[in-house]
C-alpha cells in the first residue's frame, strides 16, 4: 500500500460527532470493504452519488473509492464527481473527511479518481483528518492499517479487522482444451475463442470474468538476464523469500516497464520491476453450455515500444505460446454490478463492439436456457463483416430462434464513412426510448476510452429528444437508471 502524506491526522481525543461510509466501486470490492467497516462501526454506509445528502456535515466521512478507466469516476460516483465540480461550489467548510483509495497500475492515472476527489475536497474547504491511502489492490489489510490509528486518535473504536471482500474466489487450474480463430486471417486484428477445462469446478454467473495469471516468455526472460551478465540461478529476496532469478522473472514480475534500464545487480533488477499483474477477461459461456470450464474471447494485442513490435503480455500466452492440454492460472472476479435482471421478462438492451460482444453471449445462453420471456437487442460492431464479425453463426441463430428480437450491426470500414454502435442507437433512438419506458436493462462492455463515452452520450441525447428535459436532468435520468440496477457497464 502506498500512503501519500497531505495531511497528519489530528492529535488523539479530537473527537467527531458521527460518522458516514461511502463508496465509489465498479466491480463491487470498494462496496464491500466499506460494507463491512460501516457494519462494524454502526455508521451509515452509502453511494458516492448520495454524499450530497447522506454527508456527515459535521462528522467524519470515509470514502472507499476505486477508479473508472484511467482515473474517471465509476458508476455510482459520476453525480457525485459532477456535483463536487458543478458550477456552484458546494460549501464543505464543516465537513471532515478521509479517503481510502484503490487502483490498477496499468492505468498511467494510478488512483486517479481517489487522488482527485481527495484534492478537491480540501480545495473547498473541507478538513483531510487523513493521509490518503493509494491502493494497488483492494486488500481489506491494507484498508485496516491505514484506518485504524487515525480512528482511535478521533476518538472511534475501530471495528475488529475486516475479513477480506469476496470479490474473487479461490485461484485454480485451467486446462486449455480448445482454441478457434474468430477473425478471417485477412483481419487486422486477430480475435480468438478459448475454451478452458475447470479443474477446480469453480462457480460463476454471466458478468463474470476470469483473472489470468500469465507467465513471460523464456527467451524474453533468459535474453534479459544475459544481457546483465547474471545467472539465471542467482539469488534474489521477495518479500523477505530468497527465490532464483529465473523464476522470478518468468512468474512474479512484469517485464514491460523496464525499457532497457541497466540495472548493476540482480536484486536491483528484481527491485525495479512491478509485480505480476492478473488480466481480467469476461466469461463468454453460461454453465449451460460450458458445464466444466469457461469460455473466454481474447485479441491478440499489438503495440510499439521505441520501434519495437511487440504482442501484449496475456494475449500472447493465451494464443500463441500455451499449448492445448497446458494449465493456465486464473480467479474467478466476481461482477454482482454486470448481472441480468432478477425476472427474466425484463427486455434487455447489450451494448458490445468488439470483444466487448463476450459477456453477452453468455448472458444469451442464460436466456435461451431459461426461455426468458423478455425480449433482448444487441448492438454489435467491428472493423468489417467478413473478417471480424465475432460468433456470427451463434448470434444470428438466436435473432433467428427469438432469443435475440433486434439485431443491430456497425461495421465501421465497410463503407466511405465509418459506422459505430452509438450511430446505429442514435438511427433508432424512438425504439430504443421505448424499450426503456417498458423497463429494458442497458449494459455496455468494451473500450472505456472512446467507445463507452460515445454510447452514454447516444443514450443522453435519446433521452433528451424523447423527454425535452434539459441535458442535466437527462444524466440525472440516466444516473437514476444506474442506481436501479438498469444501466450497467463492464468497460476496460
Amino acid at each position: 500500500m502506498q500512503i501519500e502524506a497531505r495531511k497528519a491526522p489530528e492529535a488523539p481525543g479530537s473527537a467527531v460527532e458521527s460518522l458516514a461510509v461511502f463508496f465509489g466501486t465498479h466491480s463491487g470490492t470498494c462496496e464491500s470493504i466499506a460494507r463491512r467497516f460501516a457494519a462494524g462501526t454502526k455508521a451509515g454506509c452509502y453511494d458516492l452519488d448520495d454524499f450530497a445528502a447522506r454527508h456527515a456535515p459535521h462528522g467524519l466521512n470515509i470514502i472507499v473509492t476505486s477508479s473508472y478507466g484511467d482515473g474517471d469516476p465509476p458508476g455510482n460516483a459520476e453525480s457525485f464527481a459532477a456535483w463536487l465540480n458543478g458550477g456552484t461550489p458546494p460549501n464543505l467548510r464543516s465537513v471532515k473527511y478521509a479517503v481510502f483509495a484503490v487502483g490498477d497500475r496499468n492505468y498511467a492515472d494510478f488512483c486517479g479518481f481517489g487522488r482527485k476527489v481527495d484534492e478537491r475536497l480540501a480545495a473547498l474547504g473541507a478538513e483531510r483528518m487523513a493521509a490518503r491511502a493509494e491502493c494497488e489492490s483492494s486488500k481489506s489489510e491494507s484498508f485496516n492499517a491505514w484506518s485504524q490509528p487515525f480512528l482511535s486518535g478521533l476518538g472511534i473504536a475501530p471495528p475488529a479487522v475486516i475479513e477480506k471482500a469476496p470479490a474473487v474466489s479461490h485461484g485454480t487450474s485451467y486446462m486449455l482444451s480448445r482454441r478457434r480463430s474468430l477473425t478471417a486471417p485477412q483481419s487486422s486484428r486477430a480475435v480468438y475463442h478459448l475454451e478452458l477445462f475447470d479443474i477446480g469446478e469453480q462457480e460463476h454467473e454471466p458478468g463474470d470474468s476470469i483473472a489470468v495469471t500469465p507467465v513471460n516468455s523464456l527467451e524474453r526472460v533468459q535474453r534479459l538476464i544475459a544481457g546483465h551478465g547474471f545467472d539465471e540461478a542467482d539469488i534474489v529476496q521477495v518479500r523477505d523469500t530468497p527465490c532464483k532469478l529465473l523464476e522470478v522473472l518468468l512468474f512474479r514480475k512484469e517485464l514491460r516497464m523496464l525499457n532497457g534500464t541497466a540495472c548493476p545487480a540482480p536484486q536491483a533488477l528484481v527491485d525495479a520491476l512491478r509485480p505480476m499483474t492478473p488480466r481480467h477477461f469476461s466469461i463468454a459461456s453460461h454453465r449451460s453450455h460450458a458445464p466444466h470450464g469457461a469460455h473466454l474471447t481474447v485479441a491478440l494485442t499489438e503495440f510499439d515500444v521505441a520501434g519495437e513490435q511487440r504482442l501484449g503480455l496475456a494475449s500472447e500466452y493465451l494464443t500463441k505460446r500455451q499449448g492445448i492440454g497446458s494449465l493456465i492460472h486464473g480467479t474467478i472476479r466476481r461482477n454482482p454490478r454486470f448481472r441480468l435482471p432478477v425476472s427474466d421478462a425484463a427486455p434487455i438492451i447489450m451494448v458490445g463492439p468488439g470483444t466487448g460482444v463476450a459477456p453477452f453471449r453468455a448472458f444469451l445462453q442464460a436466456r435461451h436456457m431459461t426461455k426468458a420471456k423478455g425480449a433482448a437487442w444487441l448492438f454489435f460492431g467491428n472493423r468489417n463483416r467478413d473478417r471480424d464479425y465475432l460468433y456470427r453463426d451463434e448470434i444470428e441463430t438466436f435473432h433467428r430462434n427469438g432469443v435475440l428480437k433486434n439485431l443491430s450491426l456497425a461495421f465501421s470500414r465497410d463503407q466511405d464513412h465509418k459506422i459505430y454502435v452509438q450511430h446505429l442507437m442514435a438511427e433508432r433512438g424512438k425504439e430504443v426510448w421505448a424499450w426503456i419506458t417498458r423497463g429494458a436493462h442497458i449494459y455496455v462492455c468494451g473500450d472505456a476510452k472512446r467507445m463507452a463515452g460515445d454510447v452514454h452520450s447516444a443514450l443522453r441525447q435519446i433521452v433528451a429528444a424523447n423527454t425535452r428535459l434539459p441535458l442535466a436532468q437527462c444524466e440525472k435520468f440516466l444516473a437514476d437508471l444506474a442506481k436501479k440496477g438498469r444501466y450497467q457497464r463492464d468497460v476496460y
